[in-house]
């Protein structure tokens, strides 16, 4: 799996990022064919991970749609390889969610680092490439806005850093436009800001699945708001942040960006994993369901662990995939 992110736990959340949304009418508690691991939630504490770790599973039926409806029995991790580290880690699990799933209209804020780091960063532009894949599969009742943020854009009125490129519409045409006029690469990066502003846009929204997917370098520089200030901003509102990173993104900034919100963060490590990541989020939206599993000791800062998770669901019918962590 090349995308690892971060996930709170899954239970009556609609998370729906993007118009991948497509009706996928499962009966309830139907064992999938496949199981996959859409991503991963690493508890932190100071900055630091713990031992905890929070994996997003969805199956698929023999037609390879999304089952919405599972219930699963048990779990269990048996780890493959590690690196940086030495040390032998000793996985137990739990089950924190059967598989679920809420629909609706999306209402999606893009919010486009446009800080002169990404010129290193992001040298592709794989942001843009991105953000379009988000406008190209909107649904006719979803929409979006696309906002740029930096320390030296020109704010919007009633924002904290973000400058908004359009307001939101579905009309993909549009949004493809502003997506290409954000760039900018200057300033420094208020990244809890620019989250903080993600929300805020989406107050006045009412479609049931509010979406902030902040695309950036994850390095925080100039915000003046906290992390936590931002993340209640999102809780309070109800909305579902989702950090998109590239080039040398900070794991442990974008887990902070969206922790309590009910999002995930996603690494972005060259062109064809912007698929991928679209492909785990899509899921994610459709039927997920939660598991916990605690690592013996707990794994250092930087630390990456390979795993394999079986499943069983409903019937005593197992599944099985594999994923990737780093701490």
């Amino acid at each position: 799996m090349r995308n690892w992110v971060r996930l709170t736990k899954m239970s009556l959340l609609g998370i729906g990022i993007i118009g991948l949304l497509v009706a996928c009418g499962q009966q309830a508690s139907v064992a999938p064919e496949e199981v996959q691991v859409n991503g991963v939630r690493v508890d932190r504490a100071d900055g630091d991970a713990t031992g905890t770790i929070e994996l997003s599973i969805s199956g698929r039926d023999a037609n390879g749609n999304i089952v919405s409806s599972a219930s699963v029995q048990s779990a269990s991790v048996r780890i493959d390889d590690v690196d940086n580290s030495t040390q032998t880690f000793t996985p137990t699990t739990r089950i924190c969610g059967d598989i679920t799933a809420t629909a609706g209209d999306v209402a999606g804020v893009l919010m486009m680092d446009e800080t002169g780091s990404m010129s290193s960063q992001d040298p592709d532009g794989l942001r843009f490439d991105a953000a379009k894949r988000f406008v190209q599969d909107m649904r006719s009742g979803d929409v979006a806005a696309v906002a740029r943020f930096s320390s030296s854009v020109s704010t919007t009125t009633g924002l904290l850093t973000a400058e908004v490129m359009q307001d939101f519409t579905s009309d993909q045409n549009d949004l493809n436009q502003a997506i290409d006029d954000t760039f900018h690469q200057s300033g420094l990066t208020p990244l809890w800001d620019a989250a903080h502003d993600s929300v805020t846009m989406l107050e006045a929204r009412s479609e049931p699945n509010r979406i902030g997917v902040v695309m950036t370098d994850g390095q925080e520089n100039a915000s003046s708001m906290s992390v936590d200030d931002a993340n209640q901003h999102a809780r309070d509102e109800g909305v579902v942040m989702f950090g998109v990173g590239f080039g040398g993104a900070s794991g442990a900034e974008l887990d902070a960006l969206v922790q309590g919100t009910g999002g995930f963060r996603v690494l972005v490590g060259d062109q064809g994993d912007i698929a991928g990541m679209f492909d785990t989020i899509f899921a994610a939206t459709q039927g997920q369901g939660c598991i916990e599993v605690q690592l013996d000791p707990a794994p250092a800062p930087g630390t990456v662990i390979e795993a394999t998770l079986d499943v069983t669901f409903s019937g005593g019918i197992t599944r099985t995939t594999t994923f990737r962590v780093q701490f």
